[in-house]
């Protein structure tokens, strides 16, 4: 029999799911020589987003029951991250080489995240009369990541532990209340890689099939990769950098043309 084409004109909705690595602040203070070295504490739950995507796939024929399925789309996924309160700690040397402990104490913070990727699905798939089985790896290549935060605010300190002293309340030192409303800019990415799975109905119309299938994925460590939260002076970055590893989920509905 010929390959079957399958294209996806139109757009697959999708849940999005992140979690944090360290629920509790228990990674212990390495030596000075590990420096840099972020500690945190964080009670961050998983929020739901949506994911669009659009591609192409082509499947070379085994037999009668199946055939090996390659593809490319490109995905949206937006998403968004909520923290009623956390903390941060960042160990650096300061400019006359002593050890300062750089802290981040925040509250009610809101961020919203868009990531562009590419997806390269390669799946096995299992063919009956109308009904159709994929399951099989997949690979992410982000695109564009950006984060907006949209709300919350953040208290930055400084402590000495060679002097046992405390800054704060100094703004022009990097040291005060700041407000995150409209800080925003590019997340730092990875490609990484997941497992997808789909079943469907396939619809014969005319000389084309109308392919219907629910589908989920899950990737094994997010398209957002780990960074420093706070660089200083008072240069606060995305959330996803206090809540570490992530896993993004994602299921939805595909509607496609078989060729």
């Amino acid at each position: 029999s010929a390959p079957n084409i399958r294209i996806f004109p139109a757009i697959s909705g999708a849940v999005g799911m992140a979690r944090q690595r360290y629920p509790r602040n228990i990674t212990p203070i390495p030596r000075v020589t590990h420096l840099p070295y972020p500690i945190l504490s964080a009670r961050i739950p998983p929020k739901n987003g949506m994911k669009y995507t659009v591609g192409i796939e082509y499947v070379f024929p085994i037999n009668r029951m199946g055939g090996i399925g390659l593809g490319i789309h490109y995905g949206q996924t937006k998403t968004v991250l909520e923290a009623n309160e956390f903390s941060y700690s960042y160990r650096i040397l300061d400019d006359e080489n002593d050890i300062l402990d750089y802290k981040a104490y925040g509250c009610d913070v809101k961020e919203s995240q868009v990531i562009n990727a590419l997806e390269i699905p390669v799946y096995y798939q299992i063919r009956g009369k109308s009904v159709f089985l994929n399951i099989g790896p997949e690979i992410a290549i982000p695109i564009k990541a950006e984060y907006n935060t949209t709300a919350g605010d953040v208290e930055l300190t400084g402590y000495y532990p060679k002097y046992n002293v405390e800054l704060k309340d100094l703004p022009n030192h990097g040291f005060g209340q700041y407000d995150l409303a409209g800080n925003h800019g590019r997340l730092e990415t990875r490609v990484t890689w997941g497992i997808n799975a789909a079943v469907g109905y396939c619809y014969p119309l005319g000389t084309v099939d109308i392919n219907v299938s629910v589908y989920a994925k899950f990737l094994m460590n997010g398209y957002v990769d780990e960074a420093n939260y706070l660089e200083y002076p008072s240069n606060i970055k995305s959330l996803s950098y206090v809540v570490g590893k992530q896993h993004l989920c994602s299921f939805g509905l595909s509607v496609g043309i078989g060729f």
